[in-house]
């Protein structure tokens, strides 16, 4: 489960506009898991 996102930390680490996209993103994959 770790490796996508590991991956895309990656990438978003290249890209900073991006960041906070994938952050919102991990929020509410987070939210729906609980």
């Amino acid at each position: 489960f770790t490796e996508p996102i590991i991956s895309m930390l990656r990438a978003a680490d290249t890209d900073a506009p991006m960041l906070h996209k994938v952050h919102e993103m991990w929020d509410s994959m987070i939210e729906k898991s609980k």
